[in-house]
């Protein structure tokens, strides 16, 4: 139980329910917790609220292999090993450097293996969801401290059909 005080004019039937101090502030105390100034707050029509629906076994494979996909897009946008050399000693003697591009060709779909389910994925959504850049972004940043990374899905045209990439272009913050 609280009490709130505030102004008003007192009525009759009012005077049951109330307190009058000696300043004129009227006291109006309250028996639902959850009151207001305007009245008491209805209480849910619902008592049982939400309940999540517990996973089944489909759904935790589908999360594995979603997951396992996504570390394998991840790695495929990593750098080899003479980029990062290369990289690295741009970083730290060419002044001004440009910076590096490297082009993620999203055509194919991750198939992962599950139990004796073929999972697929596709890579232009991966390229499009903002946590796995993130991610991206984090291992870059991490490999070479003091670097930006950006993003696009372009279109590029090899023999004939046009195949969408993501361009990851990094450089270093001056």
């Amino acid at each position: 139980m609280f009490t709130v005080y505030y102004k008003i004019s007192m009525s009759s039937t009012d005077k049951n329910n109330m307190n009058t101090t000696n300043k004129g502030w009227t006291e109006v105390k309250h028996r639902n917790e959850k009151s207001t100034l305007r009245g008491p707050v209805a209480e849910p029509s619902n008592k049982r609220g939400f309940s999540k629906p517990a996973p089944t076994p489909e759904s935790i494979a589908y999360g594995v292999a979603l997951r396992k996909a996504e570390a394998s897009f991840i790695q495929e946008a990593r750098p080899d090993k003479m980029d990062m050399s290369k990289i690295e000693t741009s970083m730290r003697y060419i002044v001004n450097w440009s910076g590096v591009v490297q082009y993620v060709p999203l055509k194919d779909f991750p198939e992962v293996q599950i139990g004796t389910e073929k999972k697929t994925f596709s890579r232009l959504k991966f390229a499009e969801n903002h946590i796995v850049l993130g991610k991206i972004r984090r291992m870059y940043q991490e490999m070479f401290p003091g670097s930006w990374v950006q993003f696009r899905v372009r279109t590029y045209t090899e023999s004939g059909t046009q195949i969408p990439h993501l361009v990851v272009r990094m450089g270093v913050i001056n």
